[in-house]
């Protein structure tokens, strides 16, 4: 007999995996997957066989509300990118939302779990792979280019820097946290060896990238896990990871020292000159950086345009006068500026 929820998980799981490791492309592919999902999700729904916990439809219910409302004040405003920002505030969520009932919240989270390991070691061993043929260290008979050629990316070899670019580096600010507290919950040493070794890779990555956002973001996940500790109700809980903590970082610190040794045998990184770098991505107003000083503008740009409505947002989809890249912006304070403080 068809084990309907095997299938499901199994296409669930392909999907999932083919939007972080390789994004935004394939689309036609991701398309027949999710289709097919959504067949046994209607599947389900007539056979009244879907599962939601009440936290968690109160959470989406909540998130959907106020994503209408400002949806709807972006429409108010006329602003030019509120119709794409419907997919990502509205579709998307309830989509999300119909995959985790269909399977219940267990099942789902142990795929995604499954999944995200799997992504913790193909993404860094990829980008080495990917390293090691640009700098013709593996003939380029040997690579397999999983990406399209107009978005591959590419390698900067620089003095006393290196940087890799690759389209699944993205997915990195995910997992990353992820595999740290994964790391500080598992207790069976098989666990702490398999998760401790997609940390190392996953940091050596992180080194390897260059990006200066990336590698504030990962190393602020230690921090981040320090101060919400303390609000863990369970006080076994709460001590072991206090514990684990101390030796995550032991372990963080000594990887990062293997990994500069192995980097610095083959190419002559400053690390000092990383350093700064990150340090000069702060120095608002009085860097040399071009790309420091582009998002000071766009840092300013995007504060008067917090300031036009400072209360109830401007809406979803609303623009300011600088934007670095087309279709980004600085996140965080493009959430203040579209919503409003507090949501």
């Amino acid at each position: 007999m068809i084990n309907i929820n095997k299938i499901y998980g199994f296409l669930f799981s392909i999907l999932l995996l083919l939007l972080i490791n390789v994004p935004t492309v394939y689309k036609e592919i991701k398309i027949i997957f999710t289709l097919m999902l959504l067949a046994i999700v209607i599947y389900k729904l007539f056979q009244k066989d879907l599962h939601l916990h009440k936290d968690v439809f109160l959470l989406f219910s909540v998130s959907l509300l106020f994503g209408s409302i400002f949806i709807f004040n972006g429409v108010i405003h006329s602003n030019p990118g509120v119709l794409p920002s419907i997919s990502v505030i509205i579709v998307w969520p309830t989509l999300y939302i119909l995959l985790i009932a269909a399977n219940g919240y267990n099942n789902i989270f142990k795929n995604i779990e499954k999944v995200f390991l799997y992504s913790a070691y193909f993404i860094p061993i990829y980008g080495l792979y990917f390293l090691l043929s640009k700098i013709n260290i593996i003939p380029p008979a040997f690579f397999i280019n999983i990406f399209p050629e107009d978005v591959m990316g590419g390698v900067g070899l620089y003095k006393g820097s290196i940087e890799v670019s690759i389209l699944n580096l993205a997915s990195v600010l995910f997992i990353g946290h992820y595999m740290l507290a994964s790391f500080l919950l598992k207790d069976k040493k098989k666990d702490k060896i398999v998760y401790g070794i997609a940390i190392f890779l996953l940091l050596g990555f992180v080194l390897l990238s260059g990006r200066r956002a990336l590698l504030v973001v990962i190393f602020f996940s230690f921090f981040l896990i320090f101060l919400l500790t303390p609000f863990i109700k369970n006080n076994t809980i709460r001590k072991s990871i206090r514990i684990k903590l101390n030796y995550l970082i032991v372990y963080a610190i000594s990887s990062l020292f293997i990994l500069s040794i192995i980097i610095l045998s083959y190419y002559n990184v400053d690390f000092y000159k990383i350093y700064e770098e990150i340090i000069e991505g702060f120095s608002f107003g009085s860097s040399n950086d071009p790309s420091t000083n582009a998002r000071t503008e766009q840092f300013i740009s995007l504060i008067n345009g917090f300031s036009n409505s400072p209360v109830i947002g401007n809406g979803f989809g609303a623009a300011v006068t600088v934007i670095m890249i087309e279709a980004f912006a600085t996140i965080y304070m493009a959430i203040i500026i579209h919503k409003k403080i507090g949501f």
